[in-house]
């Protein structure tokens, strides 16, 4: 069982090369509880807000040394606070920005 729910999928054209990427962002539920390495702290697990939301690319491994659910290097990591309350213009330019585009 994954510690992620997948809330949407998108694709991007690079606009270097013409190469289409996709990026996922996967939710981490608030009753997911205790210290991970790349995750905002814990948050009461009755939140109605995820505790935090994880954008990878397919090229995204997952699987750690810690846990086989975990990505080993996410695109972006935002807190469930800062999923709600950033409009999508905002979310595509974090996203593009860690693409390096």
């Amino acid at each position: 069982m994954s510690i992620y729910a997948t809330l949407w999928e998108i694709q991007f054209e690079n606009p270097g090369t013409g190469d289409w990427v996709g990026v996922t962002a996967q939710a981490v539920p608030a009753h997911v509880a205790g210290e991970h390495p790349y995750l905002p702290p814990a948050i009461p697990e009755d939140s109605p807000i995820h505790r935090a939301v994880v954008l990878v690319t397919e090229a995204t491994e997952k699987g750690t040394e810690r846990s086989g659910q975990e990505y080993r290097d996410p695109l972006l990591v935002i807190t469930g606070e800062e999923y709600v309350t950033t409009p999508f213009p905002a979310m595509l330019e974090r996203i593009w920005e860690a693409l390096g585009w």
